[in-house]
């Protein structure tokens, strides 16, 4: 792995049954969240939330800030289960 001078890039590609390392300095607390741009490959993990700083540091939502999705519901993809 090229730890002196690695590419600096905004996308992946990911060969089946590959993996990542993935590399950066974060420094805004919070939770944040990573995906792939296709649907379809969130179901199979590339969706996730991960969190920066410590409970303490992250920012508290303001009064106002909506604590549900409202009507929302996820669209039905058609696949089937993995499993």
């Amino acid at each position: 792995m090229n730890t002196v001078d690695p590419s600096l890039r905004d996308t992946i590609t990911l060969p089946v049954g590959g993996y990542i390392v993935l590399r950066f300095r974060a420094k805004n607390p919070g939770w944040w969240f990573a995906h792939c741009h296709l649907v379809l490959h969130h179901m199979s993990g590339t969706a996730y939330a991960f969190r920066v700083g410590e409970h303490d540091e992250i920012a508290v939502p303001p009064p106002n800030f909506p604590h549900d999705c409202g009507h929302f519901s996820m669209p039905s993809v058609g696949c089937k289960s993995l499993t």
